[in-house]
């Protein structure tokens, strides 16, 4: 997967212990399978198959959105 501006941009991953919201990069969780809770220590499960499919239609997205750009 080509690395683009959106790697950096942090998302929130809901623990399910205790609802505590982790902050992560898109890349950083692309690049794990878990993680370990910051509020409560429970390791989180992530489903980097799912995530980087939905990652990948972003990306997509702001790639035709760029072409409809145009200087008035």
């Amino acid at each position: 997967m080509a690395k683009s501006s959106v790697d950096d941009t942090h998302v929130e991953i809901p623990c399910p212990q205790c609802a505590y919201n982790n902050k992560q990069t898109i890349d950083w969780i692309c690049d794990h399978r878990e993680l370990a809770c910051s509020g409560c220590g429970v390791v989180v499960a992530v489903d980097r198959g799912a995530f980087r499919k939905a990652i990948e239609g972003v990306r997509q997205r702001l790639n035709e959105a760029r072409y409809r750009i145009t200087a008035r």
